[in-house]
């Protein structure tokens, strides 16, 4: 290598060569200062060292421009990576079913995205630049309202009720989340095809609770109907031809009781009084059928005890009645419904489960009546029923449970083959206390009356007076001819009813009143109960197509002194007139 002046050399080598020099005069021996001016080149192992020292800088120099590329082709990576990214949020963002605004804590708005544009009518940048606010809330308190939900930015929705560009309401529910920054993001939904729904679903479901109420109301008219159209055959039956009947017996026994007419006229005569009470038994059996008298007057517990007694004397059955608990006051009409159901549960019983017992439980839990009927017979499948038709027994029970069902009850029957039966029926106390539209008069025995007392006996031999209580005329014409061929008894006065026999008696003061037991205007219950409560030595005989020990048992505690049925009253009356001067 030769050396050249340093004037010659390029740019490059001098910046190439400058550390040279400085090493060389670093390492250059300094006792020798000649030796620096002269000797220009370094040593061979100096210049050595320098190329080596200078290819580790190169090395290093080229990995940290790789290394600096490699960063570079990393955030270039990176870069692209969070391009796509906000790609695809601005998609979703744009293309997301639902409302997105984006607003700080002074409520101002930023940006909106796409749904927002097309359900409030604004644009991003109309959006952006107006008092969004205002806009959609123009009412400033509903404003102040929405705001201070929005700004708190709680958990949960709230149903917010927005304005749009073209001034219509838009139903939608809104939540709001905060971000780091104290910005927020509103998140909201139209729900005006939802509240228009919710509307729609409550009217359906306002109107289904008003055809609830109608069809329980015509349960309610129906059973009323039915119960009146069985009273009144009841008292077609009871107050016309019963009582004809009777009528007509009482006068065939005055004839009996006449010596002069020949044994062959006294044979006709017996047989025209048999029949005649055939005649009163079936006529007072259908009627108690159509509607038992203990049912009305002394409710569905008296009721029930009658069937009872019915089924048990009929057909030689065992039932068992359980009563737990208040349950009256029922009204007529539910009453009778319910007493009818049981009648149809213990048919069904006698008819098809093969076993001649069984158990009627009545009792009320909470606010229900619960009515059961039990058996041990040979049970069934309830699933029959739809398909029974009308020879099975579910022909009866499908009809109970329709119209329990309209009337806000239920019937449950819990039965398998060979198992037995249980039919549960519960009903809601409230509608069992519903007043009855144009119910008939009922009998009222609330009231008892003082014991008796002793009488002062009429003179021996003296006439009996009598007063007659009947709304029937040909029964107290039947009664006035019984007791004319009478010696010792004479009639002094009559009533049709009972408020017309009070009066009377206040007016006659007779030794004895034979008063019939159902009346209109005022019963002979509550007539008896009044007289004696103004003169307790008042004397009153009972009289009554019925035989039911209820009745005769209210009618004792109301004052009478005895019970009489019409069917066989004539030596029987006569007994109980006469009874009178034993007191």
């Amino acid at each position: 290598m030769t050396d050249e002046p340093e004037a010659s050399k390029s740019p490059g080598q001098n910046r190439l060569d400058a550390p040279f020099w400085i090493f060389d005069s670093e390492i250059s021996d300094e006792s020798n200062p000649s030796d620096q001016t002269c000797e220009k080149s370094p040593c061979p192992a100096v210049r050595q060292q320098l190329e080596a020292l200078v290819a580790e800088r190169t090395a290093d120099l080229a990995a940290s421009i790789e290394l600096l590329e490699e960063e570079a082709k990393e955030r270039r990576a990176t870069q692209a990576e969070l391009e796509a990214r906000n790609e695809t949020l601005q998609t979703l963002i744009d293309n997301i079913p639902v409302m997105l605004t984006f607003y700080d804590a002074v409520g101002h708005f930023s940006m909106c995205n796409r749904e927002c544009e097309n359900r409030l009518g604004y644009s991003a940048a109309e959006f952006s630049d107006m008092d969004v606010m205002q806009a959609c809330f123009p009412d400033p308190e509903y404003r102040r309202e929405a705001w201070d939900y929005m700004a708190a930015a709680q958990p949960g929705w709230k149903d917010l009720i927005l304005t749009t560009k073209f001034g219509t309401q838009l139903q939608s529910r809104w939540a709001n989340v905060r971000l780091s920054d104290s910005s927020q993001i509103g998140i909201g939904i139209d729900v005006s095809e939802t509240k228009r729904y919710e509307t729609e679903a409550v009217r359906k479901h306002e109107l289904s609770e008003q055809r609830a109420l109608q069809l329980q109301e015509l349960a309610l008219e129906l059973s009323q109907t039915e119960q009146r159209e069985r009273e009144r055959l009841a008292e077609v039956l009871h107050d016309d031809l019963q009582q004809l009947l009777a009528g007509a017996r009482f006068q065939l026994g005055t004839l009996l009781n006449r010596p002069a007419m020949n044994d062959s006229g006294m044979r006709s005569l017996r047989r025209i009084a048999d029949l005649l009470d055939e005649s009163i038994a079936k006529s007072r059996n259908l009627a108690h059928e159509l509607s038992p008298p203990v049912l009305k007057q002394g409710g569905l517990t008296a009721g029930l005890q009658w069937l009872v007694r019915q089924k048990r004397h009929k057909y030689a059955m065992n039932v068992q009645l359980k009563t737990e608990g208040e349950i009256e006051p029922l009204s007529v009409s539910i009453r009778a419904f319910l007493f009818r159901a049981v009648q149809e549960m213990l048919t069904n019983v006698i008819k098809h489960a093969g076993t001649d017992s069984a158990t009627v439980g009545l009792s009320r839990e909470g606010e229900n009546l619960c009515l059961t009927v039990e058996d041990q017979g040979r049970g069934f499948d309830p699933a029959d029923l739809k398909t029974s038709g009308g020879s099975a027994p579910g022909f009866g029970l499908l009809s109970i449970i329709e119209r329990t069902n309209y009337l806000g009850g239920t019937l449950e029957i819990h039965s398998e083959p060979e198992t037995g039966s249980c039919f549960c029926l519960t009903m809601p106390m409230a509608i069992c206390r519903e007043v009855d539209g144009g119910a008939g008069f009922e009998l009222t025995f609330e009231h008892s009356c003082p014991p008796e007392e002793p009488q002062t006996p009429p003179d021996p031999g003296s006439i009996i007076q009598v007063l007659l209580v009947d709304d029937h005329k040909v029964m107290r014409e039947g009664l006035a001819v019984l007791l004319e061929d009478e010696e010792d008894v004479e009639v002094i006065g009559q009533a049709g009813d009972g408020v017309r026999a009070i009066e009377e008696y206040r007016r006659l003061r007779p030794d004895v009143v034979i008063m019939d037991c159902a009346m209109p205007r005022m019963d002979g219950i509550e007539a008896t109960r009044r007289i004696r409560a103004e003169d307790p030595d008042a004397y009153i005989v009972g009289l009554s197509m019925f035989e039911e020990a209820d009745l005769a048992h209210r009618m004792e505690r109301a004052g009478a002194a005895a019970y009489i049925n019409k069917a066989n009253a004539a030596d029987n009356l006569l007994h109980a007139i006469r009874s009178c001067r034993k007191i």
